[in-house]
């Protein structure tokens, strides 16, 4: 993120951060327009990065949007790494949608039967941890719709 920084400071965009509150990295003013940049870093080569959905959607909605990527970054060490080497790759009219987006991610949803359980537990702000019972029963629902989706196919 300095590495951006200092960068963009050279190259007269103003950066201001934003990254605590927002989808993208720095908020610049070039020429008195606003340009929103993104910035990843990877140890890779740099021609895939990952992007969070709400950075996604945000790069779509503001087609003023800059990527700005470190890439062949060297990290040594885990408890306190220290990061040294790379290049870079400033985009300054980002589209997004001219590269190739690839799905990466899940998000789980409890089953309501699981959810309710779990939210009527008798320690809140504890573990609640579903009986054999309620188990069995959750089990036995996924075996049932299982086995409806299976007959649906044939």
């Amino acid at each position: 993120m300095n590495w951006a920084y200092k960068r963009l400071k050279e190259l007269g965009f103003s950066p201001v951060p934003k990254y605590k509150t927002n989808p993208y990295d720095f908020l610049c003013s070039v020429s008195g327009v606003d340009l929103y940049v993104e910035v990843k870093r990877t140890q890779q080569n740099g021609r895939c990065i990952s992007l969070t959905p709400n950075e996604v959607t945000h790069a779509r909605e503001h087609r003023n949007s800059a990527l700005f990527i470190v890439y062949g970054v060297d990290v040594k060490g885990k408890r306190s790494p220290k990061i040294s080497g790379g290049k870079e790759l400033f985009i300054r009219q980002w589209d997004i949608d001219s590269g190739q987006l690839e799905p990466r991610g899940f998000a789980f949803t409890l089953p309501e039967s699981v959810f309710e359980s779990k939210q009527g537990a008798s320690n809140p702000g504890k573990t609640a941890f579903l009986g054999k019972a309620a188990e069995d029963e959750h089990v036995a629902k996924r075996k049932v719709a299982a086995s409806r989706q299976a007959t649906r196919y044939w």
